[in-house]
C-alpha cells in the first residue's frame, strides 16, 4: 500500500485473515466492498477520522433452526415454512448457493443478491418419504463472507388417511340387489370411516364409525337409483372423499298380469285372434300360453319374449274352445300366470 503523503510504501503483511502495517501513522485506506476485513493487531497512535471505510455485508438469520415440529398428512407434503436472511451489513451480500446432505429438505431460491439492509425469504419444503424423525443442516455459501449454517428437523407421524378406492357396487351397476354389501379397499392408517349414500332425489343417509372395508345395512328400495362414497377416519382427521359410485338397485319380480281380452267367457271369436293384457310396469318381457284345456296339459301355441301388451294368435280352429294365459318377467324373476 502506497503512502501518497510521505512517498513511501508501507510495508504489510497477513497473520490468518488480518493486516498489520509497520509505520506508526498509517495512511488512510478507502477499500471496495468485499474485498477485506482491516483491523490493526497492536496500538498505532490515535487514528484519524476516517482511517478505514470498510464496507461489507453481514449475514443475520431468523433462527439458527427451524422445526417442522410433528406433521401428519398424506397426499399433502411437501410441508413449507418460511425462513429470512438479512443482509445487516453496509455492502450487498452475495450468496452462491445455499446447499443440505439430503433430499428430504429443500430450499428456494438456493443463490440471490442481498441488497444492504433487505431481506431474502426463502421457502425450506420438508418432504419426508415415511414416518419418522429427520435433521438436516444447510449452509450458506457467499462471495466474501465466511459460509453460515442453520439446522433444520421434522417429524412425520401417523398421518391423515388417504382417499378409500371403492369394489362393490361397481360404478352404473344395474340391477343390484337390494341387501347388498358395500365394500371398498382397507386403508392401512385408518381406524373407522364414513359411509355415504344418496337416492336420486337427493335424499341422504350418512353412518359414521363403520367397521373396515364392508358396510352392510344401508336400506335401499327396489328399482331406485343411489351414489355411494365413504371417507377413512384416525385421530387426526379424515381423508377426502372417495370417488361416487352410482348404482340401479334390481326391480321387483312383476305380479299376475291381468287380461284384458278376449276374456274367459267370450264366444264367437275370431280363429286369429289378437290377446291383449294390462302391462305391467316392472316387466320387462312376457309369456303367453294357449291351450283346449283349462289344465294346460294340450297347449297348441306358447310364445316368450313379448315385449308389449299384446300378441296376434294365428290358426285356430273354429268351433273350438279355447283358454290363454300370460305372465311377466324382468331381471329379477318371474311373475304368476294370469287367471
Amino acid at each position: 500500500m502506497h503512502n501518497s503523503g510521505s512517498g513511501k510504501w508501507w510495508y504489510e503483511y497477513f497473520s490468518g485473515d488480518s493486516l498489520q502495517i509497520s509505520e506508526s501513522s498509517p495512511p488512510s485506506l478507502n477499500l471496495e466492498p468485499g474485498e477485506f476485513r482491516l483491523y490493526s493487531t497492536q496500538k498505532m497512535g490515535q487514528a484519524a477520522p476516517g482511517l478505514l471505510n470498510e464496507r461489507l455485508p453481514k449475514i443475520s438469520l431468523s433462527s439458527g433452526a427451524l422445526n417442522f415440529q410433528e406433521v401428519q398428512g398424506e397426499g399433502t407434503t411437501p410441508y413449507e415454512k418460511t425462513f429470512t436472511i438479512t443482509n445487516s451489513g453496509s455492502a450487498s451480500l452475495v450468496i452462491t448457493d445455499i446447499i443440505s446432505f439430503s433430499s428430504t429438505f429443500s430450499v428456494s431460491p438456493t443463490s440471490a443478491t442481498v441488497d444492504a439492509g433487505e431481506d431474502l425469504i426463502l421457502t425450506v419444503s420438508f418432504n419426508p418419504t415415511s414416518i419418522g424423525s429427520y435433521n438436516d443442516t444447510f449452509t450458506i455459501e457467499s462471495v466474501s463472507l465466511p459460509n453460515k449454517t442453520f439446522s433444520v428437523s421434522g417429524e412425520l407421524i401417523t398421518p391423515i388417511p388417504s382417499r378409500p378406492s371403492l369394489l362393490s357396487p361397481q360404478n352404473n351397476a344395474e340391477s343390484v340387489a337390494v341387501d347388498i354389501d358395500f365394500l371398498w379397499e382397507p386403508v392401512s392408517s385408518a381406524e373407522s370411516y364414513d359411509f355415504e349414500f344418496r337416492s336420486a332425489e337427493g335424499e341422504i343417509e350418512l353412518a359414521e364409525e363403520v367397521g373396515d372395508g364392508e358396510y352392510l345395512n344401508a336400506p335401499l328400495e327396489n328399482n331406485t337409483s343411489y351414489s355411494w362414497r365413504v371417507r377413512a377416519v384416525n385421530e387426526f382427521g379424515k381423508s377426502e372423499w372417495s370417488d361416487s359410485f352410482s348404482f340401479t338397485t334390481i326391480p321387483l319380480v312383476p305380479g299376475k298380469v291381468l287380461q284384458k281380452s278376449p276374456d274367459s267367457s267370450a264366444t264367437g271369436i275370431s280363429t286369429s285372434p289378437e290377446l291383449t293384457w294390462q302391462a305391467d310396469e316392472d316387466a320387462t318381457s312376457y309369456r303367453v300360453q294357449v291351450a283346449v284345456d283349462e289344465q294346460y296339459e294340450d297347449i297348441v301355441f306358447a310364445s316368450s319374449d313379448i315385449e308389449e301388451g299384446q300378441i296376434q294368435i294365428v290358426g285356430l280352429k273354429a268351433a273350438q274352445g279355447y283358454f290363454w294365459r300370460v305372465r311377466a318377467s324382468n331381471v329379477a324373476g318371474t311373475g304368476e300366470w294370469s287367471e
